[in-house]
């Protein structure tokens, strides 16, 4: 939080952009990030890479991270876009819970250690592999995203990178740019809620009611709960998080069971 601060006060006073990188560090969920720049009227982007779980197009050996990104638009009738996503087809603990659920993974998520595709979270626990974002037909720019990332997060910041993850030296890198590098910023604004409403307002398939903007569903739903002081977990999710409490010695925060 500190770096990104410190990338919109610098972007802000010159009027364009600054950069940062932290090593020894991982963001685990970038889009609070690239958040905190959209809502202060700048443009955000931060990334971090990941202990390997994914192989290049044709290899079996981990080599990548998930290595997720996230980048935030402000807007002045929209709320700001904020997407977030990961490299690979599937987060690492979106897996791990549905190993703790017993529930399989879809198809073309997942590979066991050879390299095999499988649908078992468990066998896939036990050394397997992600598939990189555009598997099957396009994984090539998945692997290329999470390159890129890679080398800013890791590279460029000092911090592990590649297999060198492994050992736990993650790094992360942020950017901020001040839109009025480029235009008065309330232009800036009022030409993405123009860019907004041209596809909120296209024409829809039958059976859809709302055509969404990325990280529009998961914005609502960020804005409803912490609106509600809410945070819904899975039970495999509570249990992991009381056994985390007792190893530490602290209490358990009050649970709700609806």
């Amino acid at each position: 939080m500190r770096a990104m601060r410190w990338c919109i006060d610098r972007a802000r006073e010159r009027k364009g952009m600054a950069v940062a990188a932290v090593r020894d560090w991982q963001l685990l969920v970038a889009a609070p990030y690239a958040r905190l720049a959209a809502e202060a009227g700048l443009v955000g982007f931060a990334c971090t890479n990941f202990v390997p779980l994914v192989a290049p197009p044709g290899g079996r050996t981990a080599v990548l991270g998930t290595n997720p990104f996230a980048y935030g638009l402000p807007a002045r009738r929209h709320q700001p876009v904020v997407l977030d996503v990961a490299t690979s087809v599937s987060s690492m603990q979106k897996v791990r819970v549905a190993a703790q659920q017993g529930t399989p993974m879809p198809d073309g998520v997942i590979f066991d250690r050879a390299g095999r595709p499988i649908t078992d979270p468990g066998a896939f626990l036990e050394g397997g592999l992600l598939a990189p974002l555009g598997y099957p037909h396009a994984p090539h720019k998945g692997f290329g995203l999470a390159l890129f990332i890679d080398a800013l997060a890791g590279v460029l910041s000092g911090a592990g990178f590649a297999q060198g993850v492994a050992g736990g030296a993650a790094g992360s890198f942020l950017w901020a740019l001040d839109v009025e590098a480029f235009l008065p910023r309330q232009e800036f604004l009022a030409r993405m809620d123009a860019q907004l409403d041209q596809i909120k307002h296209g024409e829809r398939l039958p059976g859809v009611e709302e055509l969404l903007v990325p990280g529009e569903r998961g914005q609502r739903r960020y804005l409803d709960l912490t609106g509600r002081g809410v945070v819904p977990l899975a039970p495999a999710s509570w249990q992991l998080l009381a056994t985390a409490c007792t190893s530490l010695a602290v209490s358990l925060p009050a649970a709700l069971d609806n």
